[in-house]
Order: structure tokens, then sequence, then C-alpha cells
């Protein structure tokens, strides 16, 4: 049965392709034996490659930063890793391990060129000690380094691809985070919660009323009303572009939501298409406080807050033996 796995960063790789990218290198059993036969000479200077290694990336000043504090750990897992491509077996299992190696590549953003260029390092340690080993003639160095070669070509593959994987879907997630942001921008400015006055409140309602987007209203405008301790509530629909059954019942249960919080509520911006359609709709309009125009809406605001508490008022006047006055009077 075919081995078929996900990869760490998403894309799919089984058998049958692992066998294509091998056949399209040229990776032949002769290859990967001539590889595995020089696997423990090469393995025991695995230390002393990574660290060759190592002091080569810290001459570049732009990789202080990502190796900095992780180095002997860096050590450690490179020469597993080199060690690895030499013994195989190169499977699912073997390609899952180069997948993670490019998403972490990509996580600490170690870009494609310096991976590319640890390959080209080790390569020109590999052939100095295959030169140095008494064992092997000059042919049998020189097939042992192209073997070699398509192997590290088939792990650059493999890696770079989970690499541009990664990044494309971070790109997308990213690009999806501000696809929200933005949505979230356009329901707020499409309906914002104005103080134009002290214990004042606006809302301009534009564009059609979703249930959701209606709950979203309804909760920002109840939590400005607590907020700015508001007393009046002005609810302009000018920008509403029908008044169909759901629209008409959202926007009466927010104006009962509201007042139940205690503020005064005023509709503005009624047309006539609308007028009708709610008496069509055989809503209760009898409590239901409107006006033409928004302006006429923030005259009778100003009306409603000047009246505070004008029974008591009225009677500590008659107490008092002076004229009375119906209303307290505050400066708008």
């Amino acid at each position: 049965m075919e081995q078929r796995e996900v990869t760490p960063a998403g894309w799919i790789m089984n058998d049958r392709e692992i066998h294509r990218r091998l056949e399209f290198l040229s990776v032949t059993d002769d290859d990967i034996e001539r590889i595995r036969r020089v696997a423990p000479y090469l393995k025991s200077l695995s230390g002393e490659f990574a660290n060759r290694f190592y002091d080569h990336l810290l001459r570049f000043s732009e990789l202080l930063p990502l190796l900095e504090g992780r180095l002997e750990h860096l050590k450690i897992t490179q020469a597993r890793y080199f060690e690895e491509m030499l013994t195989g077996p190169y499977d699912v299992a073997y390609v899952q391990n180069r997948a993670r190696v490019g998403q972490a590549h990509e996580r600490i953003g170690l870009e494609p060129k310096w991976y590319i260029g640890a390959f080209n390092l080790y390569f020109q340690i590999v052939s100095d000690q295959l030169r140095q080993n008494e064992s092997l003639n000059l042919d049998e160095i020189i097939d042992t380094l192209l073997s070699l070669v398509k192997i590290i070509f088939f792990d650059v593959g493999l890696t770079i691809d989970v690499y541009i994987d990664t990044l494309i879907r971070t790109v997308r997630e990213r690009e999806e985070e501000i696809r929200r942001l933005q949505e979230a921008a356009i329901r707020e400015l499409s309906a914002p919660v104005i103080e134009v006055w002290d214990q004042i409140l606006v809302l301009p309602l534009i564009g059609p009323m979703t249930t959701r987007r209606a709950q979203e209203i309804t909760e920002r405008l109840l939590a400005a009303v607590v907020e700015k301790k508001a007393h009046v509530v002005i609810i302009d629909i000018t920008g509403l572009p029908v008044m169909d059954t759901s629209t008409a019942n959202h926007l009466f249960r927010t104006l009962q939501a509201v007042e139940l919080l205690g503020a005064t509520t005023i509709v503005t911006g009624i047309r006539p298409s609308i007028a009708q359609t709610v008496v069509n709709l055989g809503i209760d309009t009898s409590m239901l406080r409107t006006k033409a125009r928004l302006a006429d809406g923030l005259r009778m605001a100003f009306e409603i807050l000047r009246i505070q508490q004008p029974a008591t008022a009225q009677e500590s006047l008659l107490t008092n033996g002076e004229a009375t006055q119906p209303w307290k009077e505050s400066a708008p």
C-alpha cells in the first residue's frame, strides 16, 4: 500500500511523488549505495563540519541575530541533518523531516540563499575530506561526489518547496487578517456612534441591515449609551436603502433596547416610502418619536434635555414663594 502523508507545511507527498523526484534527478541504486559506503566516514566528521559551518556563518553580521543563544543546539541539529541525508531512506518520513526544516527556516527568517549556501559549504568540506580518504581512488571519489550532488539537489528542492509553501500560507493568513480588520473598520464607519453633545448620541445607519450587522450595531450602541451616560439617542435612517420586515424588526428592537437603558430615542430621516412601508407592516408607532431631518431631531433632543425633574423643581419654587418655571434650562 502506498504511503501517503501530508507534510507539516500542508502539501501532499507520497511514495510516487518521491520516486518521480528521484527519477528526475537520475538518482539510482548505485548512487545510494556509493553514498552509504562513505556515510560512516563522513558521519565521523559531522561534528567538525558543524563547527566549520557555523564559524563560517558567524562571519556574516546579518545572521548573528538568528544564531544568538542557540548555537550549540543548531550545531547538533545540523550534524544530525546531514547524517540523515547520507543514510536515508528517502521516504515520506524523510520528507516530513525536511518539511519541518523548511518551516523552521521560514519562521526564523533564514532566507533560501543562506540555506543553499550551507549546502555549497557542506559539499566543499565533503570534497576535501573524500580526497584525503586513501581508501578511495580518484574515480570513486568523483562518482561519490556526483551521487551526493543528486541527493543534495533532492534535499534543496524539498526544503525550498516547503519554505515557499509556508511563506505563501503566512502571506494568505496575514491577508485574511487584514481583510477582517478592513471589514470591521467598514462596519464601524457604516454605523458610527457619534457624541454630538453632552448626553446626546447620533447613530447614522448606512447600507442594508443584516441580522449580524444589526446585532453588532445594537451592542456598540448600548455600550456607548452606558459609557457616555447618554439621555437621548438619535437614529438617523436616511442612509437605509430599503425598509423591509427584517430591517424594521432590527430597528425597533434596537430602539427598545436603548429605551430599557433609560435613554430617549428619536428616529430621523424617514422618507415617505419608508413611512408607508412601516404602516403597511402594521408596526406600532404610537411610542415612536420621529423627525424628518437630523437637525430637527437635534432640536427635539435639546428640548428634552431641558426638562429635568420638573415636579420637584416646581414644588421647591412654590415653597419658596418664587415664580414657577416648568423646566430647568441648561446651556446647549
